[in-house]
């Protein structure tokens, strides 16, 4: 990971867990420094990882609408369904370019967004 940052490499960042810096430092920073003992590190991805707990919902229907996904989209924030926020994610979640048209596949897209997310 360090060579691939210094390589100019960035569209992913480390997330750690249970571990503080010395104030002013970031992961990213820690890395490009070179000024860490390195450790056995455990690479992956949480693409698509709430398919693992929403495929058997049945709250998500195989055949969900726009109108559905704005509606579950909504529930889950507590906002208005008709909110700049919702439309914002159906912007963003966008079925038909980007789903292959599949409302359910973006709304679990999106529940994996939210529960898997690193602030940088």
């Amino acid at each position: 990971l360090h060579k691939q940052l210094l390589s100019g490499w960035n569209e992913a960042g480390p997330c750690a867990d249970g571990f503080e810096f010395a104030i002013g430092e970031t992961e990213r920073s820690l890395l490009l420094s070179g000024k860490f003992t390195a450790k056995p590190l455990l690479v992956g991805t949480n693409l698509n990882e709430s398919a693992l707990f929403d495929c058997f919902s049945s709250s998500l229907p195989e055949n969900m609408s726009a109108s559905d996904f704005r509606t579950q989209a909504a529930s889950t924030l507590h906002v208005n369904p008709g909110s700049a926020v919702v439309d914002k994610l159906m912007a963003a979640y966008n079925a038909p370019t980007r789903y292959s048209g599949s409302w359910r596949t973006a709304l679990i897209d999106l529940h994996t967004d939210q529960h898997f997310f690193c602030d940088p």
